[in-house]
This record gives structure tokens, sequence and C-alpha cells, in this order.
């Protein structure tokens, strides 16, 4: 276990603030716009306030766990469980007046892109917290270096230790594919049978249902790119050679799919961030272990195999800390990768185990299905539940 690496405000971009008043008085526009337009059944001074209190409550929501998210790097659950909270207010406005829901959205989307001007003043409190971290760790790896001279930074082939377990990981990553398969499809017929049980909306079902197909399906591809990489690690068609990589997470609510950097050689963090990474790929979007958020970048060193042409991604990569699986060439990655990754100063975190043996794992059992968990369940039901009272709103108000 990693100790946590505290976070202040210097990596934050300069214009952060700015964009983040011009992002709410551009939704101010909007709602001013809408109260201009509003109909006898909202009045102007209503949508107005909504947006005000949409605005604030989001705020309010994303401040809630920036103390500790400042203090170890890690995004609690209750600042997420809060901003949906306020997002589902924010649809229920739909129900009050259209003008007024979308008001509501507005703020709450405001808000968001405003998140910088309640984090930058939490973040700048943690500057002397931040700087005796990094104090502590010079002094630690200077001690390191006296008392065992190269040892650091050590290339991977020939390594002695435990053989890397790439077909384990691969395989647990099939498994976890097929849990979530499960999962979404209880929540889909869940969702879907609940929905037809007390609206009785023919169109919002169909809607409804097509996002729960999409989900399903998005799940089965999953696992079929699991299972051909773990095809291709077992056949031995390339030899792993040791790679640096860090798993980051998109903030692009567009984005599904994290950037997954590689560089060939240990990369230095310079003055305030990494060189750019030899290439950037997108890659799936359930690799928890290996995942890492913007100002908590971690690089590890990788298990990487030999790519297939010079254009498309790795089969798999995989770290002691877990697996990821590429799926293509990140577009702009390099330059994207490198505005994302700003101020990172980690260092990084170097492989325990030893080179990977295809020809020992091969022919091993993948485990078989396993049941998902009810929170596993009640997460995908929130989601479609969501998509299907909204597209109810929307069918209402046409």
């Amino acid at each position: 276990m990693t100790t946590p690496i505290p976070r202040d405000d210097r990596p934050v971009p300069r214009w952060a603030r700015a964009f983040a008043v011009v992002a709410i008085a551009a939704g101010a526009a909007v709602a001013f716009a809408l109260a201009a337009d509003a109909g006898p059944d909202a009045r102007p001074w209503l949508v107005v306030l909504t947006y005000v209190a949409a605005v604030a409550a989001t705020l309010g929501a994303l401040a809630l766990g920036m103390e500790e998210w400042a203090r170890t790097g890690r995004h609690p659950r209750r600042t997420g469980v809060a901003t949906f909270a306020v997002l589902l207010l924010a649809v229920a406005g739909f129900v009050v007046a259209v003008p007024v829901g979308w008001a509501a959205v507005t703020g709450w989307v405001a808000g968001i892109l405003g998140s910088s001007l309640v984090s930058i003043p939490i973040l700048r409190r943690n500057r002397g917290a931040v700087d005796a971290y990094w104090a502590e760790r010079r002094r630690a790896a200077t001690v390191e270096a006296a008392e065992a001279p190269g040892a650091r930074g050590r290339r991977a082939p020939g390594r002695r230790g435990r053989p890397a377990p790439v077909g384990t990981m691969l395989r647990g990553e099939i498994t976890r594919a097929r849990r979530r398969l499960l999962a979404v499809t209880l929540a889909a017929l869940l969702v879907t049978g609940g929905f037809v049980a007390v609206f009785r909306s023919e169109p919002a079902f169909w809607m409804t249902a097509g996002v729960a197909a999409f989900y399903v399906l998005w799940e089965v591809r999953g696992i079929a790119s699991r299972r051909l990489a773990l095809r291709a690690y077992e056949a031995g068609r390339s030899r792993p050679r040791v790679a640096w990589v860090a798993l980051l997470y998109d903030p692009a609510p567009r984005m599904v799919r994290p950037l997954l950097a590689v560089w060939d050689e240990r990369p230095e963090p310079g003055p305030g961030r990494y060189p750019k990474p030899d290439r950037v790929y997108r890659a799936d979007d359930e690799a928890d272990d290996l995942l890492s958020f913007q100002q908590s970048l971690e690089v590890h060193e990788a298990w990487v195999p030999a790519s297939r042409e010079p254009f498309l991604p790795p089969r798999w990569v995989v770290a002691d800390a877990g697996a990821a699986i590429p799926q293509r060439r990140a577009l702009f990655g390099r330059w994207y990768f490198g505005m994302l990754s700003r101020g990172e100063r980690s260092e990084p975190i170097a492989l325990r185990a030893g080179e990977p043996d295809p020809m020992a794992e091969a022919g091993a059992p993948t485990p078989p299905w396993a049941l998902p968990s009810v929170r596993q369940v009640a997460g995908y039901a929130g989601v479609l539940g969501f998509f299907a009272g909204l597209f109810h709103l929307v069918v209402l108000a046409g």
C-alpha cells in the first residue's frame, strides 16, 4: 500500500478559474433566455432561481469530499452520489415546467464546469502538506540510493523472483467482465419490467430497452476482447517486454475509455510533469486496479507484448497493480495526455514479479461464472432507471 499523496492547486491550469466563471455566466445567459421565453406555467423568477439553486447545489456536492481528495488523492464515493442526486433533482424540475427543468439541468452542467471555484481554494490550503510530503520523499530516496546504489530503475528482463501472473490476471479480467454482464442483464430485466408495470409507457419502454441492450452488448464485447488477449498470451506469439505505463481517467464527458500511456524507457518526472509518452491508447474502461485520476497519476512498470503492427495496440498490459486491455490508438493522445498530466510529480512504481511464462500458464481453467453483488446490480439499475425516468418525462413533455 502506497502512502497517500496530498494535492494542492499548483498543478491546476491558470485559466481554470476564468473558465469556471465563463461557464457559469454562459449558463446564466441560457437561464435568462429560458425565463424570457417561459410560458404562463413557469414564472420567469422561478426559472432563474432554479438555475442559481442548481449551480449552488452542484458546487456544494463537489466540495463535499474535496478535503479528503486533497489529502489522500482518492475520490470519495459520497461526492459522486451527491452530484448524481443533484442531477436527479434537476431532471425532476421537468415535472414543474419544461423551462424550469432545462434551467435546473443547465445549472447542474454549469456547476460541473465551474468546479474550480470551490476546488482551488480548498486545494490551496494544502500547499504546506504537499511541500512537506515531497521533502520527505526526497530524503527517503537519498537514503535508499546510499544503501543500495544502482538498485533503482533496473530493467526487468532476467530479474529473479516469482513469475509474473499475466494469465491469472487476464482470467480475472474475464471473470469480472462476466460478473458485470450478469449485473447489467439483471438490472435491465428489473428496470424494464418494473417500468412496464408502473408507467405503461410503450415509447419510453422501448427507449429504455435500447439503452439496456447497448449496455449488454458492450459487456459482451468486453468479454470477447479479454478472451482474445488471453489467447494471444498463451499462444506466445510475441515475447513480453518491459515498458512503463499509466492508465489515466479521461474527464471528458463523452469519453468512456481512459487513456493508456506507454513509455519504452523509465520516465523521470521533470519540472512538474512527466515527459510525453511514446504511445497513447484508449484502454478498457473497467480496469480499476491500474486506473488513476488527474493530479493523482501513477506510472507503473509493466509487461507489454511486442506490438503486432506499428499502429495496432498490444493485446494486453499487465503490472503488479492489475491488467488493462488496450483497444485503439488515441487521437492526439500524446498531446492530450501531456495536458491532463500537467503538474504530476510522483515516482514510477517498479515491478516485483519476474518474467512471464506463457507455457506454464497455458491451459489453466478460467474461474466459473459467479453471481454479481447486490450493489453492482443496484448501480446499473440506478443508471437504467434514470434513463427510464428521463425518457418518460420526455414522452410526457412531447
